[in-house]
């Protein structure tokens, strides 16, 4: 809701940071501590991509979309639903990571990373 509510006028670090919190409240409402460690890990290994991703302010609208579907996923326990949601908003999150981190995008000077390909279903 508060993503929702600032995603047009939040700093895209403030935004960020509420996106981060969407993701780790999912892993930790879980339950499930190996999940939970392996998101950290991912994330802390990710955390400046992301970042500087964010600051694009490129499709917030989208991203609040993506949760949406997620949390209604979850919200009814569809399993199968929820499982290509959540592939959906990933494959989204890795184009925008891998775009962010191309040596022609002038706000990283970073080359290019190889984004691991999710598995349709």
């Amino acid at each position: 809701q508060e993503m929702r509510d600032s995603s047009d006028t939040s700093e895209p670090l403030a935004f960020f940071q509420l996106d981060m919190q969407f993701h780790r409240e999912i892993v930790v409402a879980s339950g499930n501590e190996p999940l939970i460690q392996v998101h950290e890990t991912f994330n802390a290994r990710l955390w400046r991509a992301r970042f500087i991703s964010s600051r694009q302010r490129v499709n917030r609208a989208g991203t609040l979309k993506q949760h949406r579907n997620i949390v209604k996923a979850l919200q009814k326990r569809d399993a199968d639903r929820c499982s290509q949601a959540l592939k959906a908003h990933l494959q989204v999150g890795f184009k925008n990571i891998e775009s962010t981190l191309k040596p022609d995008n002038k706000s990283t000077g970073q080359a290019a990373a190889k984004i691991p390909k999710t598995k349709k279903s």
